[in-house]
This record gives C-alpha cells, sequence and structure tokens, in this order.
C-alpha cells in the first residue's frame, strides 16, 4: 500500500505504528500444567487471577507491563463467540498513542475487519481491548499506551473509569499514574 497516512510527522501506509506486541490470550485445555509451565519453567510471574463466569483465568507478566500473557480455560472460548478452530484469543499489539488507536480501528473495520469486544470483567487492565478478526479463525487485539502497566508491582493501580465499549471511548484521555512506567520506545518508526 502506498504510504499515505502522515503518523505523527512519518509517511506509512496505514494511520497507525505498532510499537509492540503483546498481551498474548491463550485458550487452555488443562489450565493447571499451563500455569505451571509458564510460571515454573518459563519464569513468567503470576499477576493476578479473576473468576470470570466460573472459570478461573491468570494472568502472567515478564516485564513492567500488568500482564503480557493471559491463560483462559478453553469452555469460555464459545461464551466468548470465539472461533473454535484455535486456542488463541488474541495476539495483542499496542500502537503508538490513542489517537492512532483510534485510527486503527476505523483503518481495519474499513477493510472489511469484524471486531468482537471482550468485556473489560474477563481482563483485571483498566482499558477495552477490542478484538479484530481479519480472516475467519484469526483475531489480533489492539491496546495502546491507555492499557495500563504494572507499575505497582504488576498490580493495576486501581484508578478505575473504563467505558464497556469501544464506541463508548472518549476523544481523548488524560495519563493514568502509571500509562509511562514501561520500557521507552526507541523506534524505528516505519
Amino acid at each position: 500500500m502506498p504510504a499515505k497516512y502522515d503518523v505523527d510527522g512519518i509517511m506509512l501506509p496505514r494511520p497507525f505504528k505498532i510499537v509492540r506486541h503483546g498481551p498474548i490470550r491463550l485458550f487452555c485445555r488443562d489450565m493447571k500444567k499451563m500455569e505451571a509451565f509458564y510460571a515454573d519453567v518459563m519464569g513468567f510471574t503470576r499477576t493476578e487471577a479473576i473468576g470470570w463466569k466460573g472459570h478461573r483465568c491468570v494472568f502472567f507478566r515478564c516485564g513492567t507491563e500488568h500482564h503480557s500473557l493471559a491463560l483462559y480455560p478453553i469452555a469460555l472460548r464459545e461464551k466468548l463467540g470465539l472461533s473454535p478452530h484455535t486456542t488463541v484469543m488474541s495476539f495483542g499489539v499496542q500502537v503508538a498513542t490513542y489517537r492512532q488507536l483510534r485510527a486503527a480501528i476505523d483503518f481495519l473495520k474499513g477493510r472489511g475487519g469484524k471486531f468482537v469486544e471482550i468485556p473489560p470483567r474477563s481482563r483485571p487492565e483498566s482499558t477495552t481491548a477490542p478484538t479484530c478478526s481479519t480472516r475467519p479463525g484469526t483475531r489480533s487485539s489492539s491496546i495502546t499506551t491507555w492499557s495500563r502497566s504494572g507499575g505497582t508491582g504488576g498490580r493495576v493501580s486501581g484508578e478505575g473509569g473504563r467505558p464497556e465499549r469501544v464506541a463508548d471511548w472518549p476523544k481523548a484521555v488524560e495519563p493514568k499514574s502509571d500509562t509511562y512506567t514501561g520500557e521507552p520506545y526507541l523506534g524505528p518508526w516505519g
């Protein structure tokens, strides 16, 4: 695609720049086994476990974010209306700004992307995570600096106010106390 979008002074073929990936959300057939693997073998730090729709969901981090990996029981896949053909709930990407996040959603919708909004109660971080399906059976979710880091030892600081649906998002947001506590993004932009 031609580079026709001015993204903070850099011409790109899309109106946003992906600056990093994560979190990754997986459906698991054996939660105990997967929890042990990521904690004991891979060395991730267990951040939090929540109960949602009668199921235990577990969140892990390996940096300053609240979580870089989330495990959900496979039984939740159908309840969320997601594809039965994959155990990947979503592969997250972070864009550089909230403005770029809003532009990314419009851009992907304009190219046939279908969005499924994962309920905020199923995720302890304090942002809505729109999940976009670009092809049958595939998912990717977009997050931004509005997504919360784990600046308080991996725990979200307790500042709330997240809208339930993307349609209810404000035009702009104020940064929270832990918005910029993660690693800096140094480039490249293109």
